[in-house]
Order: C-alpha cells, then structure tokens, then sequence
C-alpha cells in the first residue's frame, strides 16, 4: 500500500489530547526488550509526542507525523506488516518518525527510511525498514532561526 499525505486521517488529529497503549509486534530497532509503549501528546512539545517504553523505564522517544516537516513524504508499505497490523481501514493507519535532537543546535532529524507504522484502533505497531534507499536516514530540519 502506498501512503500519502492525503491518504490517511492526520497522526495530529487522532493523537492530539489523547494518549494510546501500543504493543509492537517487532522491536524498535536497537530495542529487543521494549514491545509495549504508551504514545502521549503534551501541548509543550506539539507538533511532537513522546513514545513512552512500558518496559524499559527512562526509554521514550520523540516522534512526529513525517508529513509536517516533508509534505511530498510518500512511503511504500508491504502487505505483510499492514497484515500483521489487522489493518482493516486504512483511516487506522499511523505513520510517525522517530526524532533526533541535536544538542546545542537549533536542527532535528525524523528517520524517513524506518518509520513508525501503528494501527490505531488495535494499538499494534512497528518499525519498519523501507527498501526505498532515496529516503533519508537524517532528514535535517532547522528551527528558531
């Protein structure tokens, strides 16, 4: 299934003042240990959340909807994991990238190439490899500047 900007429900509408149990069905890759997250938004960080390891404490990420920072964001997802996902509609369908701050500058970088693929109404989730090698590993975005 190809995804879009405009084929999917906006990540910031369905997680916005919401917080969601997830359970991954595969690792974030460097995390084996850590399957079950809680995904929260909080107004201080927004467009942002926090992806909250349930089992690992003191593990959490920043991640964000990819298509606020790059809006010609277009993925290929395979069947196998959207399968895996019990993904029935694709309005369900979450795609977050996982964020990097960079200390003392005033840049990020979202991992387009491993996104976070999570069914919204069933809280199951992965992060999956693209074979797309165009996309980036770092996508560097600058701020406050």
């Amino acid at each position: 299934m190809e995804i879009a900007a405009p084929a999917i429900k906006s990540v910031i509408e369905k997680i916005h003042h919401k917080e969601f149990e997830l359970r991954f069905m595969g690792e974030i890759i460097g995390f084996p240990q850590s399957v079950s997250y809680k995904l929260c938004s909080d107004s201080r960080i927004y467009p942002f959340f926090k992806l909250i390891s349930l089992d690992e404490p003191g593990l959490e990420f920043t991640v964000t909807d990819p298509w606020t920072v790059k809006e010609d964001y277009s993925i290929e997802i395979p069947d196998t994991y959207l399968e895996s996902l019990e993904l029935n509609d694709s309005r369900d369908l979450m795609v977050l990238a996982i964020v990097t701050l960079i200390p003392g500058k005033s840049s990020m970088s979202l991992n387009l190439a491993a996104p976070v693929i999570i069914n919204s109404r069933s809280g199951r989730g992965f992060q999956i490899i693209l074979e797309d090698s165009s996309l980036p590993i770092r996508y560097s975005v600058k701020f406050g500047e």
